[in-house]
């Protein structure tokens, strides 16, 4: 009998503590952190990161052709950038790719990386759970497939993939990172894949970085400012004029002036 007490008392305190589990459980996997705190942890990984020049090997897929070829890029913070071929492969003949996505790795704020986002059409009013490669990270922007979106690793706060549609032109651009390593100022990707549309196909491979250097002397580009739709202005409602009774008013004003009369007389 002891023993069947004893078991009875075991299943009484599981049928407890079942439910307080379940209840951390829902707590834990229900709170989503806000965009603005997610972004501000990212930009404090790239906060000293003034200035990167960075070689890559470039492996280019564009339709049925395939190319190899190595480049140098710099970025300069907040939105600068210039590319220069170091070998006779490194002429471009196809569809270029934009350099957005650079503005994640050097120094920003949040406030502008969210000015960013939204003018390539990311919802940063929405954030959820996701994967990357099996990796937890948090979305911002809208579920779907062909949304824009940035997913920043939720452990290191590192941006894992970010995709969007530049203004002016259909096709989505989807930019993955992979392989970071912490460089002396900050982290960076040592392998980056750049996809615009289905045919269209750069994967990048950093052969060197070196960050914080002088770029005073290089010609660079600007990314285009792109601007944010303007709001929709409320409608001016003009209030319609209270009807007016002349007659009614007469008589006041007659009876007023009666008044003032007789007081003065």
């Amino acid at each position: 009998m002891a023993h069947i007490s004893f078991l009875n008392r075991i299943k009484f305190y599981i049928c407890l503590a079942v439910p307080v589990i379940l209840l951390k459980a829902t707590f834990a996997a229900g709170y989503v952190m806000p965009s603005d705190q997610l972004l501000d942890f990212m930009c404090n990984n790239f906060k000293k990161v003034r200035t990167v020049s960075i070689v890559y090997s470039t492996f280019q897929t564009s339709g049925i052709n395939e190319r190899v070829f190595t480049e140098q890029i710099w970025l300069e913070s907040p939105d600068r950038f210039s590319v220069k071929a170091l070998d006779r492969m490194g002429n471009r003949d196809t569809v270029s790719p934009d350099l957005l996505y650079g503005q994640l790795f050097v120094m920003n704020s949040s406030e502008r990386i969210e000015r960013l986002l939204l003018s390539l059409g990311v919802d940063i009013s929405q954030s959820s759970y996701t994967r990357v490669d099996g990796v937890i990270s948090i979305m911002i922007g809208e579920k779907g497939a062909d949304t824009p979106k940035l997913i920043i690793e939720k452990e290191r706060f590192l941006p894992l993939l970010i995709s969007y549609r530049i203004p002016g032109e259909g096709a989505l651009v989807t930019v993955t990172f992979r392989d970071y390593q912490k460089t002396v100022s900050g982290w960076h990707p040592f392998e980056i894949i750049y996809k615009k549309g289905d045919s269209f196909t750069e994967k990048y491979t950093v052969q060197s970085i070196e960050e914080n250097i002088p770029v005073n002397t290089l010609p660079m580009s600007k990314n285009p400012e792109y601007q944010l739709p303007p709001k929709a202005e409320p409608e001016k409602v003009t209030p319609e004029p209270s009807p007016v009774n002349s007659e009614a008013d007469t008589e006041h004003l007659q009876d007023v002036l009666k008044t003032y009369e007789e007081q003065y007389r």
